[in-house]
């Protein structure tokens, strides 16, 4: 069953806009409230969550009809992941430029021969180039373990839900594979692009 919830905060306030958006999503029953989303006491709200079973989906205009608490809770877990990830970026792209400084330096006697016996520029860097692609999904290893552990555990403490039955958690195979391959991309690219830039900088052929 499709089920609907719209809610307002004060009785002044219409629920016709949500209305019909919910009926344009072919709703089959429609809950409503006129309560502010941070008061527990909401009949309309507990009366869906006694209604519905396995299977139906749950349908809001907003995340916030839901609960204020809800969507603010959200927000911040975006937020915060937003800058573990710039952060992680960031101390990766350094590790790996210094990396290949590093090697860059340590072969420089290597890179003097394949010079004087006419090897092409193109594979002098190369190499260096896929050491620093290697790096970033070497370095994104860590994260996707965290990221399949971590979520397995939630999802099995929180028996597959959010809050209350009304967030349902992806099931952990595909959440896990999604973020898996965007971390490795992420691992990839950034080891790719900071080893091209170490390349230009340090390696001059």
């Amino acid at each position: 069953m499709i089920i609907g919830y719209a809610r307002v905060s004060t009785e002044q306030q219409s629920l016709n806009r949500q209305l019909d958006r919910l009926q344009e999503a072919h709703c089959e029953r429609i809950f409503s409230d006129k309560v502010s989303g941070t008061k527990k006491d909401r009949p309309e709200f507990t009366m869906m969550m006694n209604t519905i079973r396995e299977g139906d989906t749950i349908i809001v205009c907003e995340l916030s009809r839901i609960s204020r608490k809800v969507k603010d809770i959200f927000d911040i877990v975006e937020k915060v992941t937003v800058v573990i990830v710039i952060a992680l970026v960031l101390v990766t792209a350094f590790l790996i430029n210094n990396t290949i400084k590093l090697t860059i330096f340590s072969r420089r006697s290597e890179i003097e021969i394949m010079r004087l016996v006419g090897t092409s520029n193109y594979a002098i860097k190369l190499p260096f180039i896929f050491e620093g692609l290697f790096l970033g999904i070497i370095g994104s290893i860590i994260p996707v373990i965290v990221t399949i552990y971590g979520y397995i555990i939630a999802y099995e403490r929180l028996d597959g839900h959010l809050f209350s039955k009304i967030v349902s958690l992806v099931k952990p195979f595909s959440f896990v594979l999604y973020v898996s391959l965007i971390l490795i991309g992420i691992g990839a690219c950034v080891g790719l692009i900071s080893s091209y830039k170490a390349v230009r900088k340090y390696l001059k052929v």
